[in-house]
């Protein structure tokens, strides 16, 4: 539905972020709002979505794409990833995972 024609009660999909091989458990803008995380405990993975510009925008037909993927499980290792956090400067992630902090 477009805003216009969007009847009464109905949500709205603005976009969707596709890519995790499992279940996303966490999401979060960044403080500029041009970027977006999501993350999921169980593949290990946070993936970095960009807002492009208008142009690129139209031409994927897509709000945000993939920037990068941060692969956080270490072989070997049974932990989940935790917490996900953009520093107050956006220029960093931070993520936990078992008793490890990771920037």
């Amino acid at each position: 539905f477009s805003s216009r024609h969007k009847p009464e009660g109905a949500e709205m999909l603005l976009s969707m972020l596709d890519g995790h091989q499992a279940e996303v458990t966490g999401v979060g803008y960044s403080h500029g709002g041009h970027r977006v995380f999501t993350a999921s405990a169980e593949d290990g993975r946070i993936r970095v979505w960009v807002r492009p510009d208008r142009l690129t925008r139209a031409k994927l037909r897509r709000r945000y794409v993939c920037y990068g993927q941060i692969n956080c499980h270490q072989e070997g290792m049974d932990t989940l990833l935790g917490e996900v956090a953009w520093s107050l400067d956006d220029r960093l992630l931070m993520a936990c995972e078992g008793n490890n902090l990771k920037i």
